[in-house]
């Protein structure tokens, strides 16, 4: 019995630490780059629309990527129709060069892109990434994720 125990309670604490998620995707970056005419689509279906949600961008690089930052266009869609389009800076290393986020050849960063967002209605939605930079083709970057969580804990 004094083995179970702790079982249960290794069990019970990692269930309550589980992000509670409504969509995580990513979409790999080829080796040539992301074209900047190239969009990342991230389709799913919002059904609570009284729940507070968190909606993070995941970067993944390396250090072939040349610059400090990244400039990406948002636009968030509800069905066939856009509901508001964003241009958003993401800083991937500091003013020294050092880059930000985890990881040795490999660097990972979430970036948060709304804390305690609402989503109007009920219905399917998609956000539309495109880069930004003046660059036809951006290299060093892997992949590119949204991930849209309950951020009230709600399922």
């Amino acid at each position: 019995m004094r083995k179970i125990v702790p079982i249960l309670l290794l069990i019970t604490t990692l269930g309550a630490c589980q992000t509670r998620q409504l969509h995580s995707e990513s979409h790999a970056i080829g080796l040539d780059g992301w074209h900047q005419d190239s969009m990342l689509n991230y389709a799913f279906s919002v059904e609570d629309t009284l729940a507070s949600y968190d909606i993070l961008l995941n970067l993944r690089y390396n250090p072939a990527y040349d610059y400090q930052n990244l400039w990406m266009f948002v636009d968030e869609w509800y069905g066939d129709s856009l509901v508001q389009r964003d241009t958003i800076e993401c800083y991937l290393a500091d003013k020294y060069g050092r880059w930000l986020g985890s990881g040795v050849s490999t660097y990972q960063l979430p970036l948060v892109y709304y804390t305690d967002f609402h989503f109007e209605r009920a219905g399917n939605y998609r956000f539309v990434l495109q880069q930004g930079m003046r660059e036809e083709w951006l290299k060093g970057l892997v992949d590119v994720g949204l991930t849209i969580q309950y951020s009230d804990g709600k399922e």
